[in-house]
């Protein structure tokens, strides 16, 4: 997966041959200043969704196979610090949350902070308060196979594979702009 910044600099995920006993993941820079990539990140468990927080300071990737999200802190000079669990998402199902063996895949952040993470085999979204670093409301995404999400006119969209369709949620929300300026259209049909 990729991700931007507000100065267009690119993160993105490789997970490799990763699998959850040998973790052979990546995460990458591309600085849009210097033109040169750098490593962030190593020896993680199939990265794949990846996201800046809005405030800029903070990274997170989706581990999907320890089935988390990791949060790391974004330095000055590009690089990232202090990586951490920010969510471990739950293997059994608990109150009104589904849980299982589901990957974190695809995720974006809404104009308050949270974070929504397609679980692929799932078929929901999951809601972390990443400041809390907890999970605290989960969306049915429309079927398995969901793989990324993303908001327009306060719709959330999301891509399930399974179905060969892109689905859509009327949350009321707002995704985070990371251009500065909050498109105002109609929702597509």
């Amino acid at each position: 997966d990729v991700a931007l910044d507000r100065q267009g600099n690119i993160y993105f995920t490789d997970p490799g041959t990763s699998t959850a006993e040998n973790p052979t993941g990546s995460v990458y820079r591309y600085d849009v200043r210097t033109g040169r990539v750098a490593l962030l990140a190593k020896g993680l468990a199939f990265p794949n969704g990846i996201a800046v927080t809005a405030d800029q300071q903070k990274l997170c990737v989706a581990e999907s196979l320890q089935y988390r999200v990791l949060v790391f802190d974004l330095t000055r000079n590009g690089t990232v610090q202090n990586q951490r669990v920010l969510v471990d998402f739950p293997d059994e199902t608990r109150g009104t949350f589904v849980g299982g063996k589901f990957d974190p895949e695809g995720m974006v952040f809404d104009v308050r902070n949270r974070l929504y993470v397609a679980m692929w085999r799932g078929g929901v979204i999951n809601v972390v308060d990443v400041d809390a670093g907890v999970l605290i409301r989960q969306y049915d995404a429309g079927g398995a196979g969901a793989t990324n999400c993303h908001f327009h006119n306060g719709y959330l969209y999301t891509a399930i594979a399974a179905k060969e369709a892109v689905f859509r949620l009327k949350l009321g929300v707002e995704g985070f702009d990371y251009n500065g300026t909050l498109a105002r259209r109609k929702p597509l049909p």
